[in-house]
């Protein structure tokens, strides 16, 4: 009887001792499963925190090269305004260059024109000068002429001025008299046929008319 309940409580140690091993057997490996739950889950925290880091770090470079790209396109814009600024400019001032040139050169032209103009007319001044000139010159040659020839003929004076008065009125063209001096002392055999040029004694009521 009492090996009966020796055996009896030895079987219920055992069972207990085992339920105890049990016991600790299943705690351990719910520490471990719990640590290793914890592992994965700052494992997968981690996973997570360094795909956010590489998502930002992402973000970060896509945003630094839009950047960037904006940045180079804006210089380029930039650039390219400055250039066609710039080409304006140059543009505008070979436009303005160009205008200047054909300004100075119309007025060149205007004044090689004026200056032409000017030329012909004081060449065509000096030759009119220059004729007369030559023409008082010829008359007063045909002059000195005519005296020297009247000279050398032994001419009379009334007749040298006969041929003077001719040449004068020839000069002055058809219609035209000369008058010198005191008319009233010419002599009257110049004028036969104009009674305004005959002298008091000429008249005939004049008594004295050829009793000189």
């Amino acid at each position: 009887m009492e090996s009966l309940q020796a055996r009896v409580v030895t079987q219920e140690q055992t069972l207990a001792e085992r339920q105890r091993e049990d016991n600790v057997a299943a705690l351990e490996k719910h520490r471990i499963e719990l640590q290793t739950e914890q592992v994965q889950s700052r494992a997968l925290h981690k996973k997570t925190e360094l795909a956010v880091e590489t998502e930002q770090k992402k973000l970060e470079l896509e945003a630094n090269a839009e950047q960037k790209k904006l940045a180079a396109v804006s210089d380029l814009e930039v650039k390219k305004i400055e250039l066609q600024k710039a080409s304006d400019e140059e543009k505008f001032r070979i436009d303005s260059e160009l205008r200047n040139k054909k300004l100075e050169r119309q007025l060149v032209t205007e004044q090689s024109q004026i200056d032409r103009m000017k030329a012909e007319s004081d060449a065509s001044t000096k030759v009119t000068q220059a004729r007369g000139e030559a023409q008082a010159r010829l008359a007063l040659a045909n002059a000195e002429a005519a005296e020297t020839a009247a000279k050398s003929a032994d001419i009379t004076t009334n007749q040298v001025m006969m041929h003077a008065y001719d040449a004068l009125g020839k000069l002055g063209g058809t219609s035209s008299t000369f008058l010198f001096g005191d008319y009233s002392k010419m002599p009257n055999w110049l004028f036969p046929k104009m009674p305004g040029f005959q002298t008091p004694y000429m008249w005939p009521t004049n008594p004295y008319a050829g009793k000189e």
